[in-house]
């Protein structure tokens, strides 16, 4: 079963496809568009059509990095929405089917290839740059252009977390992130950070926040 438009629908494609979608160990998906999805399996990375049940390779992706370190598919980077973005470990990338490039947009500060490092969310702000939420160094800032290093929030800037799995900014300009120890509000202008706990009412706050800026 697959969910369509919000209802679960018989899978739909060959016997291959089938069983490339129920059996085959697959992870890291992310949905594209209408009613389709990418993800990855040990043998390759795919693209499926919940409606037709067409079920395709990503054109020259696997020739280009190793299935091994790859994470998951994140929703495309609003500047290009018609590439993948491509968490893996130690490195963001986006590609290009059509040219078949793939653009590095991040690398973990001192890589080490045997910690799985990956980025697991992101959000552009109103000043252009690009947030990302890493499972190890906290929060990474990068010019949404040119994906030079803007700021590094961790520890030291008091973002208690190193593992940020979710952000999203308010409608007063605020990036809220989600971590394993709780929720962050980051003042982007000034950088300094508020922490909040179930203790202080997290679920209340998060309520009270009004719909995130799309970007």
């Amino acid at each position: 079963m697959i969910r369509i438009s919000g209802d679960l629908v018989p899978l739909k494609g060959s016997k291959e496809v089938i069983n490339i979608l129920e059996n085959e160990p697959s992870w890291g998906f992310h949905t594209l568009g209408s009613d389709q999805f990418a993800f990855i399996t040990q043998e390759n990375f795919y693209r499926y059509n919940g409606k037709t049940g067409e079920l395709r390779t990503i054109k020259g992706l696997k020739e280009q990095v190793d299935i091994i370190n790859a994470h998951s598919f994140l929703k495309p980077l609003s500047s290009h929405p018609n590439d993948y973005l491509l968490s893996m470990s130690g490195h963001l990338y986006r590609y290009n089917e059509q040219t078949e490039k793939l653009t590095l947009v991040y690398q973990v500060e001192n890589f080490n290839p045997l910690t799985f490092s990956v980025i697991d969310d992101w959000v552009i702000d109103h000043n252009d740059t690009l947030w990302l939420a890493s499972s190890n160094e906290g929060l990474i800032a990068v010019d949404s252009h040119s994906y030079a290093i803007k700021h590094r929030l961790g520890t030291q800037s008091g973002l208690n977390a190193k593992s940020v799995y979710g952000l999203q900014i308010d409608r007063f300009g605020f990036l809220w992130a989600s971590s394993q120890n709780g929720l962050y509000r980051i003042d982007l202008s000034s950088r300094s950070i508020n922490s909040y706990f179930i203790r202080d009412g997290v679920f209340q706050l998060m309520s009270l926040m009004l719909m995130p800026m799309q970007r």
